[in-house]
């Protein structure tokens, strides 16, 4: 299945976040400003500026307040480390204080600059504890209110720290009680929330957040347009016009949300505001703008807005590596082109880069990983996403081993995401098949595979040595565990079951039986997996209701495609039973292939051909026959009946499906060609060779001599054979084609009369 990150997609919060100046300071997002709520010290962003002192509660003498004025402006002036000092006294005489306690961890952490993230995580942890202790001792419970900053915090760290689920538990309880917060704490919520949801795919739960934003926002809005019209009044040429940062970066999340809906309209709107802003030339925006023009497969103006964007290395600053971003974002580009290799390549550049910006951070502890880098580096390695896309396209470009590798490692990581699994069987077939196959692949390339080996001897004792079709090379080393991570078909069947077991239901679909995996560990029926929940999104370009299943930094999968997920792994493990020689659970897999809802044509097709090959091989030949029915072939396509890539022509990326074995693109008349040879090799077990002289040349007629595969000339020459054509037979060895065709097939039509 081709699934790549998408130009934005590893573009993380902070950037996008900081709209009005990439290299911000970096207290806009840890926050830490003393102010008054419930007279508890808490933790505001300063940027705001809305208190500019602290205001205590009445047990506080005079002394202790002129103190905490001291330290409010010592953390405004950025003197961290005279702050904290101030604080530590102040908490001598309170040591169990909960509103000191919090704020002295605040600036003893900027105090490090923020590297030593373990200890700030403790510290957080003990100012809830006092909380609730405090609160036990008056027989009351501690609400979400009056810890909100904290727990807003500790969210923020979880989120760095790539925790997405568990800082959504936070944040969520955090906005239910949203209401009583200052305003500028509420946005901080709310923004944090919905890039956690548009993270975790919940779109449908992002979209409520976007709702109430427009809501809060309504009056800076206003403004806004009153501004614009003002402007344009003015200075009737084009200009930039300045609005509310907090607007702006919810127009940026609002663009975020809607190509990832695919409303191309609706996000097309939303970037044309940021593009008019005086933030247009920003990081951030520009992705932003070259992922819309990807998504709408306009790749050359996506890469060339690409080129307009600065690739400084802003590591430190921001915790991000531009130029990683830049060649991840080029090798999107050139797969969505098709041009695999050249993807494969940007990747590797991207991937380099990761990895020279992640030395710059210098050795992690293993004692204390979260020490020794600033929070907002913690999330800055992205090295897994970027083997997962470059395992991709080697698998796309012919090179199933070094993709192997890649998505090996990968899969690791991201064990819980379906496709993986499936890419990772991909690799281990395509690494995996006979000689025979890979001569039938170099046919759509003109070159001419050989039938003949060579002659030995003379006279009457000359023979003609020809190809040998073995299919040993399927079967891995004897005594090899099966589950050893090696591009065997052994492993691929694990990989299968895996994926089988992590796709998950949707109370949209509806099957006529869940499949059993007789040989396999357990009942495959498709049970969910922990990392996995179900979203549904906004409206589609279309009008309908679009359903989105989220998977572990992945892209979303649509509801729509999870029917080709479950027809690629049932096609596979059809695939790989044959190859392994279980004939029983082969015929299952197809069986239950065929029986799947909106059934692509492809896979039908397969479906088809397995089944038929494994009854032929429980000697059922009679069964076998009614799936071979080349005039029932009409469609070869990945799109499903009804689905967007049907509709749009899209190819097997868009369905997500795969076919074993082959590697070129099918048409109609090549998969009628093998069907005719597989009902030409059934009729031979019969006996019915006339039958079969009649299939083989049909099959010859619906292509040219030079594109007929060698095991087809061997049937051909098998059928002379066993009618008594020996001088047959040896012309179509020497022609190297089907004796069904030009003058051989009249020749031997003269002498049977």
């Amino acid at each position: 299945a081709m699934t790549l990150y998408p130009v934005f997609n590893l573009i993380k919060k902070q950037l996008s976040r900081y709209i009005s100046n990439i290299t911000s300071h970096a207290a806009q997002q840890t926050t830490a400003t003393v102010t008054r709520s419930k007279n508890l010290l808490l933790i505001r962003d300063f940027e705001t500026g809305m208190e500019t002192a602290a205001t205590l509660g009445s047990d506080f003498t005079d002394d202790e307040r002129a103190l905490a004025d001291q330290a409010l402006s010592l953390f405004e002036a950025a003197q961290y480390e005279s702050a904290a000092s101030i604080l530590s006294r102040l908490s001598q005489s309170r040591a169990r204080d909960p509103r000191l306690m919090h704020n002295k961890a605040i600036a003893m952490y900027y105090a490090t600059g923020m590297v030593r993230t373990d200890q700030f995580r403790k510290d957080l942890d003990e100012v809830e504890s006092q909380l609730e202790k405090d609160a036990s001792e008056i027989d009351d419970e501690v609400d979400d209110v009056e810890r909100a900053l904290v727990s807003f915090n500790q969210a923020l760290v979880l989120f760095y720290l790539r925790q997405y689920r568990e800082a959504l538990e936070k944040l969520e309880k955090l906005f239910n009680v949203i209401e009583p917060l200052e305003e500028q704490v509420s946005l901080n919520i709310c923004f944090l929330l919905l890039d956690t949801y548009l993270i975790l795919s919940q779109l449908d739960k992002a979209g409520h957040v976007v709702t109430y934003l427009d809501k809060l926002l309504v009056e800076s809005r206003m403004q806004e347009k009153f501004e614009s019209m003002e402007m344009k009044e003015s200075s009737p040429g084009p200009s930039t016009f300045r609005i509310d940062p907090n607007l702006l970066l919810l127009h940026h999340y609002k663009a975020r949300l809607y190509v990832i809906q695919r409303s191309m309209k609706a996000c097309k709107r939303e970037v044309k505001v940021l593009m008019d802003s005086d933030n247009a030339q920003s990081p951030s925006t520009l992705y932003l703008k070259a992922h819309l023009e990807y998504v709408r497969q306009n790749y050359r103006k996506s890469t060339r807005v690409l080129n307009s964007s600065s690739r400084t290395p802003v590591v430190l600053e921001t915790g991000e590596c531009l130029p990683s971003l830049y060649f991840n974002s080029l090798g999107c580009i050139h797969a969505g082109m098709k041009k695999h290799n050249l993807a494969a390549f940007y990747f590797k550049q991207a991937l380099d880069e990761n990895n020279r910006a992640v030395k710059l951070m210098g050795p992690v502890d293993k004692f204390a990983p979260l020490t020794g880098r600033p929070l907002r580096c913690l999330s800055l390695n992205r090295r897994y996403e970027l083997l997962h896309n470059l395992g991709t396209q080697l698998l796309r470009a012919g090179k199933p081993l070094e993709a192997f590798d890649c998505i090996l490692e990968a899969v690791q990581v991201f064990h819980t995401n379906p496709r993986l699994w499936l890419k990772l069987a991909e690799c281990c077939v395509k690494a995996r098949q006979s000689e025979e196959d890979l001569q039938f692949h170099s046919l759509q390339s003109g070159r001419k595979s050989k039938v003949v080996q060579g002659v030995v001897g003379s006279g009457p004792h000359r023979k003609i040595v020809v190809s040998s079709s073995s299919h040993s090379s399927m079967q891995s080393p004897h005594g090899q565990s099966a589950a050893m991570p090696t591009p065997s078909l052994e492993f691929a069947n694990i990989c299968l079951h895996n994926a089988w077991q992590l796709l998950p239901q949707l109370s949209t679909m509806t099957e006529s039986s869940s499949p059993r995996a007789a040989g396999r560990s357990g009942t495959p029926s498709g049970g969910d997996s922990g990392e996995q929940t179900a979203a549904e999104a906004g409206r589609s370009k279309d009008g309908g209701q679009d359903t989105f299943v989220s998977t572990t930094l992945m892209p979303p999968i649509r509801a729509q495609e999870i029917n080709g997920l479950r027809s690629a792994v049932l096609a596979l493990s059809s695939y790989v039973a044959l190859g392994l020689g279980d004939y029983v659970n082969a015929l299952e897999y197809g069986q239950q292939l065929l029986r799947q809802p909106q059934l692509s044509g492809v896979h039908r097709y397969l479906g088809h051909l397995y089944v038929s090959e494994a009854l032929v091989s429980q000697c059922r030949i009679t069964e076998a026959l009614q799936h071979l029915s080349p005039e029932t072939v009409t469609d070869v396509s990945w799109a499903t009946p009804g689905s967007e890539g049907e509709r749009s022509g899209a190819g097997q990326e868009a369905n997500g499906g795969f076919l074993p074995g082959y590697s070129f693109t099918w048409t109609v008349p090549c998969a009628k060609m093998i069907m005719f040879l597989n009902l030409a090799t059934t009729f031979c077990l019969r006996k019915e060779f006339d039958k079969a002289r009649r299939s083989l040349h049909q099959a010859a007629s619906l292509v040219k001599s030079f594109d007929v595969p060698p095991h087809a000339v061997l049937l051909a020459v098998y059928v002379e054979l066993q009618t008594g054509n020996v001088s047959s037979a040896v012309q179509l060895l020497k022609k190297s084609q089907t004796g069904m065709s030009g003058r051989s097939s009249e020749r031997s039509s003269k002498r049977r009369k």
